[in-house]
């Protein structure tokens, strides 16, 4: 439902996955890793707001690789 029209724009996404990296990644694992399509600038930004951090870009495929510890 992150993506439906009507809960666009109300930070639902970084809230949700702030959550469910504490809650299941946090606890077994000291870090997470995320590879977004690098044109998709809303992810990034959502990423970004949780906390990771881009440590590289791929251009084939065109990724950029985030890391949160």
């Amino acid at each position: 439902y992150i993506g439906e029209r009507q809960y666009l724009n109300k930070n639902l996404s970084s809230v949700l996955l702030s959550q469910f990296i504490e809650s299941y990644i946090h606890s077994p694992f000291s870090a997470c890793f995320v590879d977004p399509d690098t044109a998709n600038l809303a992810a990034i930004r959502t990423y970004e707001t949780c906390g990771f951090v881009a440590v590289k870009q791929l251009s084939q495929p065109p990724i950029t690789c985030m890391v949160k510890k």
